[in-house]
């Protein structure tokens, strides 16, 4: 994501960026270091229930983080 941000600089200054369980070369490499995915415990049900969680709260985030249109 560096070599295309280079290139066609997608991230503009005062731009935001919701990287969403950081993997080496994500948008993370660019901004700052995040881990979405919580911690699995052994028990699916429960685990499931955490990662719905975090998806919704970066919904959330989003909602209040994010200019529409740009």
């Amino acid at each position: 994501l560096i070599e295309i941000d280079d290139k066609y600089r997608l991230v503009k200054p005062g731009w935001s960026v919701i990287d969403c369980g950081a993997a080496p070369g994500a948008w993370s490499q660019l901004n700052r270091r995040n881990d979405m995915a919580p911690n699995a415990g052994g028990l699916r049900e429960l685990d499931h229930e955490r990662l719905v969680t975090k998806c919704l709260s970066v919904l959330v985030l989003a909602d209040k983080v994010l200019r529409p249109g740009l």
